[in-house]
C-alpha cells in the first residue's frame, strides 16, 4: 500500500474517522432515508401540478426545476446511505473493508452528485428571487426579459455551471482498493492525480470557491432581493389601503385582480425564499468554518470531530426542508390547490381566466378560477370577445403592463 513518502497525495480513506457512526447512523441511515421517501412523493407531486398546461410560467419552471433538483439531491446521495448505515455496511468496512465498487464510486454518491444537484438548487432560488424582482419593481422589463423561453435557457445555463464546477473536483483524485501484506482486510486509499498542482493549493481553491460562489454570494443576493421585494410589498399594500379608503369609483376588475394575484404569488415565493434562507444561512457558516479549519488550522486535530459533526448537521439541514415546499404552494396558491385537486377526480373543479381584456394569453395564464365560486359559469365556459364602442374586435396589440404580466405570474 502507497504511503506519503511513496505516493504524495495519496491517504487511507477512512470513512468512520470522517463521519463518526454514532451520529451518522441515527441521520444519515434511519431520518434521512426517510425524508427523501416524503421528498420523493411531495416534489413528484409538485412536478406534476406545475407540468400542466395551465400553470406554464416562467416562474413556475423554475420551481418545477426547483423540485427536480432538490430531489435528485436527496436520490443521489440515497444508494450510499442506505448501503453503508442503513444495512450496516460500516461493519463490513471495520472487518473487511469496502468492495470494489464502493471503494471507487462512493465519494460520487456521497459528495460529488449531491453537491451538483444542490449548487443547481442554491443559484435557481437566486434566479427565483432576482425574477421576481423583475415583475415587482422593473415590470417594463420584465415582458421582454422574463419569458418561458429565456428562462429555460438560464435554467439549463445554471445546472450546466453547477455540472462543469464539480467536474476539476471529480477527477482530482482516484480511489484504489489493495490488499495488506498477512491482512485480510481490504485497504481503500485516495489518490491525488494533479502532479502540477500542489494538493494543500488545490484544496484552498476549492474550499474557497465554493464557500463564495456556493455559499456567501447566493446567501448575500437572496437577503439582498427578498428585503427589497418584502419594502416594496409592504409599501404596495399601504399605498392601496389608502387608495381604496379615498377612491370613490371603484377600479377596474382587470387590475385589481392583477395586483392581488401579483402580490399573493409574491408573498408565497417570499416564505420559500425565507425558509431557504433560514438553513442557508446556517450551512453556509458551518462551510466557512470548515474552510477556516482546514486551511488555517485554527484548531487542532484531536478538536476535529467537531467539524465533522457539525457536517452531518450540515447536510441533514439541507434536505429536511425539501418537503416543504409542497405544503407551501398548497397552502399559499389557490392554482396550485385546484390543479392538484383536480388530478384526484373526473369532475371539473375549475376554469381558467376568461379571454376577456387585453393582454391575455391562454398559455401562460395561472389564475384558475373555482367553477363553485363563479355565479355566472357560462361567462367562462363560452367566453365573448371583447369589442370596443363600434362594434370591432379589440387590438391587443396596446398591452397594458400589468394585465399582461398575469401572463408571467
Amino acid at each position: 500500500m502507497p504511503n506519503e513518502s511513496s505516493c504524495p497525495g495519496c491517504h487511507v480513506v477512512s470513512i468512520s474517522t470522517s463521519q463518526p457512526v454514532w451520529l451518522a447512523r441515527p441521520v444519515y441511515g434511519l431520518a434521512a432515508p426517510l425524508i427523501i421517501l416524503v421528498t420523493l412523493v411531495t416534489n413528484t407531486l409538485v412536478v406534476v401540478v406545475l407540468s400542466h398546461r395551465h400553470l406554464r410560467t416562467p416562474t413556475n419552471h423554475i420551481l418545477l426545476s426547483m423540485a427536480v433538483t432538490e430531489l435528485m439531491t436527496g436520490l443521489s446521495s440515497c444508494p450510499w446511505f442506505l448501503y453503508y448505515y442503513t444495512f450496516g455496511g460500516y461493519r463490513t468496512d471495520e472487518t473487511e473493508g469496502l468492495n470494489e465498487f464502493w471503494c471507487r464510486f462512493h465519494p460520487y454518491f456521497a459528495v460529488h452528485l449531491p453537491t451538483i444537484f444542490h449548487t443547481a438548487a442554491i443559484w435557481l432560488t437566486v434566479f427565483l428571487a432576482i425574477q421576481r424582482y423583475v415583475y415587482v419593481c422593473l415590470p417594463s422589463l420584465a415582458v421582454k426579459h422574463c419569458t418561458p423561453k429565456r428562462t429555460w435557457h438560464i435554467i439549463i445555463l445554471i445546472v450546466f455551471l453547477a455540472m462543469v464546477t464539480e467536474i476539476p473536483i471529480m477527477l482530482s483524485e482516484r480511489n484504489e482498493l489493495e490488499t495488506e501484506e498477512d491482512q485480510t482486510r481490504k485497504i481503500c486509499y485516495s489518490k491525488y492525480v494533479y502532479k502540477s498542482i500542489p494538493l494543500d493549493t488545490f484544496k484552498a481553491v476549492v474550499l474557497c470557491g465554493r464557500a463564495l460562489f456556493v455559499h456567501i454570494v447566493p446567501c448575500l443576493l437572496l437577503i439582498l432581493f427578498t428585503g427589497c421585494l418584502f419594502r416594496t410589498i409592504n409599501e404596495a399594500d399601504r399605498k392601496r389601503s389608502v387608495h381604496a379608503i379615498s377612491l370613490k369609483k371603484p377600479a377596474k376588475t382587470s387590475c385589481v385582480s392583477s395586483n392581488r394575484l401579483m402580490a399573493a404569488t409574491t408573498r408565497m415565493l417570499l416564505v420559500v425564499i425565507a425558509i431557504f434562507l433560514l438553513i442557508e444561512i446556517p450551512v453556509a457558516l458551518i462551510f466557512v468554518f470548515h474552510f477556516l479549519v482546514v486551511y488555517y488550522r485554527v484548531i487542532t486535530a484531536a478538536d476535529y470531530n467537531i467539524v465533522n459533526t457539525l457536517l452531518i448537521m450540515r447536510n441533514f439541514l439541507i434536505i429536511l426542508t425539501y418537503p416543504l415546499n409542497f405544503a407551501i404552494y398548497f397552502g399559499m396558491s389557490s392554482s396550485f390547490k385546484l390543479q392538484f385537486r383536480q388530478m384526484f377526480t373526473r369532475k371539473v373543479l375549475y376554469v381558467a381566466s376568461p379571454n376577456t381584456g387585453p393582454g391575455w394569453r391562454p398559455r401562460f395564464s395561472v389564475q384558475l378560477i373555482d367553477i363553485h365560486k363563479i355565479r355566472r359559469p357560462s361567462q367562462f365556459l363560452f367566453p365573448r370577445k371583447s369589442v370596443n364602442e363600434s362594434g370591432q374586435p379589440l387590438n391587443n396589440n396596446h398591452l397594458d403592463i400589468p394585465t399582461n404580466l398575469d401572463a408571467f405570474l
